[in-house]
């Protein structure tokens, strides 16, 4: 007859005949030991009852007791938890929070729609596709006339009449009324349609001079001022045979004989031409003559004018 390591139970043998006594033994060997286990939970404070509480309030503990993580229990949290144990919100106006779907959709359109770094042409452009190309808001003037042209109403069609428009530049020249009379600036200011300062005569003859040969009358070849008057005389001829050139600020000009309504005869034959063009020149003059016949005769030639 053998027996258990721990309990002492009876074990039959293959040689042993069958004993019923062996069982009771058994039985009561395992009485024994239950009788011993309940008292030493009893003397410990361990009950069934016990037990069951401890179950109960360790399946209502929700504060993670075993510090469980998401990839431990495999699967993500239902909702995202702060450390305080609240779920995080929506961000409001006034509370911060997670984004939302919608204003992540609006986030992501702002640069689509935004004009904050867009160039002045761009958003003039833009603009000009509701307004059309004749918006004129790329222009600093009202059909030519800044904000600084009228000092009370700008005229419209049948509306106020302007009676007191400033402007005081024509083509950029600035002009100045002075008891009276007008005057324009250029260096200083000068009136208008008079000249009075250093005037001059240059005059030339050419005795037999070589045909459709252009001669100096007058020559400056840097200053300013005004060629008042130019003529010429063609001696002992019966036709008008002799042009001028005339050269402004390195233009020049030719007025030939037939023009008629300038040229006048004499009883000795002779022809004069007289040319009163009052140009301004503002950095050189010239004033040439030509004969455009041969022969024996003179050409005579004066021009008038004045420095400033």
């Amino acid at each position: 007859m053998q027996q258990t390591t721990n309990y002492g139970f009876k074990k039959r043998e293959l040689t042993d005949l069958p004993d019923i006594t062996q069982t009771e033994d058994n039985w009561d060997v395992v009485d024994t030991q239950m009788k011993q286990n309940a008292d030493a939970a009893a003397a410990a404070g361990v009950t069934a009852v016990a037990a069951q509480q401890n179950i109960d309030a360790h399946k209502a503990d929700t504060a993670n007791p075993h510090q469980v993580t998401a990839a431990q229990a495999g699967a993500a949290p239902e909702s995202h938890v702060g450390a305080g144990g609240s779920e995080h919100p929506a961000a409001t106006t006034a509370v911060a929070g997670f984004m939302s779907a919608t204003d992540k959709s609006k986030l992501n359109g702002i640069e689509a729609g935004a004009t904050g770094d867009q160039t002045a042409a761009e958003i003039l452009a833009a603009i000009k596709t509701v307004d059309g190309s004749g918006s004129g808001l790329d222009a600093d003037l009202l059909d030519a006339k800044n904000a600084g042209n009228a000092s009370g109403n700008i005229p419209v069609s049948n509306g106020t009449k302007c009676t007191n428009l400033n402007a005081d530049k024509v083509d950029g020249i600035d002009f100045q009324i002075v008891n009276g009379q007008l005057q324009y600036y250029d260096g200083g200011w000068k009136d208008v349609g008079v000249v009075v300062t250093q005037p001059r005569v240059a005059a030339v003859t050419i005795d037999n001079p070589t045909l459709n040969t252009w001669y100096t009358v007058l020559n400056i070849a840097s200053g300013s001022g005004v060629l008042n008057r130019v003529a010429g005389i063609h001696s002992a001829q019966t036709s008008d045979k002799f042009d001028f050139r005339i050269t402004v600020d390195g233009v020049a000009s030719t007025v030939d004989h037939n023009i008629a309504d300038i040229i006048t005869g004499f009883s000795d034959n002779s022809r004069r031409m007289d040319i009163v063009p009052r140009v301004k020149f503002n950095s050189s003059l010239k004033v040439e003559i030509r004969a455009t016949i041969e022969g024996s005769f003179s050409l005579d030639a004066f021009a008038d004018y004045a420095l400033t």
